[in-house]
């Protein structure tokens, strides 16, 4: 948390001046009548002096901030999580549910990738006894040996387009 915090005050103070910063201190001795215009005009100051800054040097970079050369959507979540309110938590980690799943499905297409790799021609009757009986493997068993039931559906459906293709080759 205290690197976040670090990010944000290097961007706040990047953006700001020492005359801006001495209004934010007289803002605290303002009649309450006066203090909510009194921070709009700092703001409207604040947004002032970002786009001179970058009107002044338009090809700046934000050297403050290191730039990532591998995101972890996960760690951008968990950076967020401590300024949200608890419905934007719960929708945080809902997203970091969701990009999981998608990361896991990812794994799992490349494992079927490499599998097909291996066996080129599909699966050898010889090896394995299918559920049907017909020789061939059953991909979804494979998938529930490995814990996976969530994509069996999927696999089903896998299963089915390999089994048509079997039907197609001839046994020697």
């Amino acid at each position: 948390m205290e690197k976040d915090v670090d990010k944000i005050m290097a961007f706040d103070t990047l953006f700001t001046n020492n005359q801006i910063q001495m209004y934010k201190i007289l803002l605290s001795y303002l009649p309450p009548a006066l203090q909510y215009k009194f921070a709009i005009y700092i703001k409207f100051l604040e947004l002032q002096y970002t786009i001179d800054f970058f009107r002044i040097h338009p090809q700046a970079a934000l050297k403050c901030f290191s730039h990532e050369t591998s995101i972890d959507r996960g760690k951008i979540f968990d950076e967020m999580i401590p300024f949200c309110d608890s419905s934007q938590i719960e929708q945080l980690n809902q997203i970091k549910r969701i990009l999981q799943s998608l990361d896991s499905m990812q794994e799992m297409m490349e494992m079927m990738e490499m599998l097909k790799a291996f066996f080129p021609e599909g699966p050898n009757p010889g090896n394995a006894t299918g559920t049907d009986g017909s020789g061939g493997f059953d991909i979804s068993q494979i998938i529930s040996m490995l814990g996976g039931n969530d994509f069996s559906g999927m696999f089903d459906m896998f299963n089915s387009f390999s089994n048509n293709n079997e039907n197609t080759t001839t046994d020697i």
